[in-house]
């Protein structure tokens, strides 16, 4: 039994050493949408999207995602290639707040979570966001609820400013963000 528990202790540590936080081509739209897809059903929620409107996407869609040139996202890849996670900062168009990024997407799949994952992913990004010239604000919108998600912001730096009531509407009912 103890043998049991070092092995998947080793295993564990070797699985945090294998991830790697970086960008992917547009040639991984597919991987890109099941990662998608898996957030949106894990945790409906946390997304201002449904599985449903993003099923309608179509290959040109998730390209334009992953290339855009108003967004930064960043992907959490095992050693076998496999999408373990992503986050995205979302950089505003309109000239009164180009002085604003804000963090969408953020998701870990529940096989690699308790690894830190989501912690590296925030502190690419925000290293990212930090190099673009202009940013003076950033904007982190999350379910009230979401502890885990608050208590790492707050480690950061990050303080809560207002609830948006009714938010998010899923399934007849209303969500406060």
């Amino acid at each position: 039994e103890v043998y049991k528990t070092v092995k998947s202790i080793k295993l564990l540590f070797q699985i945090r050493n294998m991830i790697k936080i970086t960008t992917i081509n547009k040639s991984r739209w597919k991987d890109y949408k099941k990662l998608r897809l898996e957030a949106l059903t894990n945790d409906p929620i946390t997304f201002g999207s449904s599985v449903n409107d993003e099923k309608k996407l179509t290959k040109k869609d998730w390209e334009t995602r992953i290339m855009s040139s108003i967004t930064d996202t960043l992907f959490a890849i095992d050693d076998n290639e496999n999408l373990a996670g992503m986050i995205v900062a979302l950089y505003e168009k309109k000239e009164t707040q180009k002085h604003i990024a804000r963090i969408v997407s953020f998701y870990v799949s529940p096989y690699f979570r308790r690894q830190k994952i989501g912690k590296s992913l925030f502190q690419k990004i925000l290293t990212k966001i930090k190099q673009k010239k202009g940013i003076k604000k950033i904007k982190i919108q999350l379910y009230k609820n979401n502890l885990t998600a608050l208590k790492m912001y707050k480690k950061f730096g990050f303080k809560k400013v207002g609830i948006l009531n009714k938010e998010i509407k899923i399934k007849g009912r209303y969500y406060d963000d």
